[in-house]
């Protein structure tokens, strides 16, 4: 006959099963789902980057450069002077402008000067095969360093993140999108 305590130890074991296989099922669970994250909306969504003709870079509210698509699917620039351009290096801003997302909002009533979003500060307009234009007004970088004030169209102004928008400074001038000849 089996002593007394060990039969008190298969029944402590016993309970200790059912209370890890309840743990496992989610039986004492407080919330009723997993939280998901919320998925961030795209800065420029809903204007098709496939389908953009012309791109112009604005500075101190003159044109300083000029790009457009040829029929063949190329890119030329036609300011500063005609020249063909990196359609590779084009495409890669296009696709950085596309994945930009904004970080945080500003605050409802803070100057645009204060942001660096001022008419003489640089912009960069695109215009689709359709007439759609998107205008993107480029501010200084945050106090913290971590990310750039933009404004598009005349929407509240808003936080993007420092690498996701290096690409798109570093991209949006002349040297970085001429073709380069590669002959020896």
């Amino acid at each position: 006959m089996l002593r007394r305590s060990t039969v008190l130890l298969v029944v402590i074991f016993l309970l200790l099963l059912g209370f890890i296989a309840a743990l496992q099922q989610g039986w004492f669970s407080t919330s009723p789902q997993e939280p998901t994250a919320t998925p961030q909306a795209f800065l420029l969504d809903g204007f098709l980057m496939a389908q953009v003709e012309n791109i112009q870079v604005f500075e101190n509210q003159q044109l300083t450069l000029d790009l457009k698509r040829t029929p063949d699917g190329g890119w030329i620039f036609t300011l500063p002077a005609a020249s063909p351009a990196d359609p590779g290096k084009v495409e890669q801003l296009l696709s950085s402008l596309s994945a930009l997302t904004a970080a945080s909002q500003v605050s409802p009533g803070t100057a645009l000067e204060a942001l660096g979003i001022t008419p003489d500060g640089k912009k960069l307009v695109m215009v689709d095969q359709m007439g759609g234009m998107v205008t993107l007004h480029l501010g200084n970088s945050t106090p913290t360093g971590t990310g750039y004030f933009v404004q598009v169209n005349q929407k509240p102004p808003l936080v993007v993140s420092q690498y996701a928008f290096q690409d798109v400074i570093s991209l949006a001038n002349l040297e970085a999108l001429q073709l380069r000849d590669t002959t020896p």
